[in-house]
């Protein structure tokens, strides 16, 4: 839930969208550059986790640090991109290979951490209501 004691939180959801607007529009018209992609794409995340950090637009202290902890795990995940692009051509299949596996982890201690989360707020609501 989005904090609405400043003015400036209510830019949030329009960061938000503006965010997957700019990343569709890299996508589409830097199709044949997936290098080029991938850096715009690490500076958009990157101008984002500043975003987070300095507004921190979250009610909870809770929110506002697992937002970042997901949005440092994506910034994980384009780094991994790096390696899967033409632009590091001199990179050998094992460590393509490696790296793969890297990206997974990454995106599995993302799922873990979702799910963690929804079990907890889950619990707690049920403990709530069974009081």
């Amino acid at each position: 839930m989005v904090k609405d004691t400043k003015h400036e939180y209510y830019y949030n959801g329009l960061v938000f969208f503006g965010r997957r607007f700019i990343t569709a529009v890299i996508l589409v018209m830097l199709r044949g550059y997936s290098y080029f992609q991938i850096i715009f794409l690490a500076y958009l995340q990157t101008a984002y986790m500043i975003y987070i950090g300095l507004t921190r637009p979250m009610e909870l202290r809770t929110q506002n640090n697992d937002e970042m902890k997901q949005e440092i795990c994506v910034m994980l995940c384009i780094y991994h991109l790096f390696m899967f692009s033409d632009w590091l051509s001199t990179v050998s299949a094992y460590a393509t290979y490696n790296t793969g596996w890297s990206f997974c982890a990454v995106v599995f201690l993302v799922i873990i951490q979702g799910i963690y989360r929804m079990l907890k707020q889950t619990i707690k609501g049920l403990k709530l209501k069974w009081k």
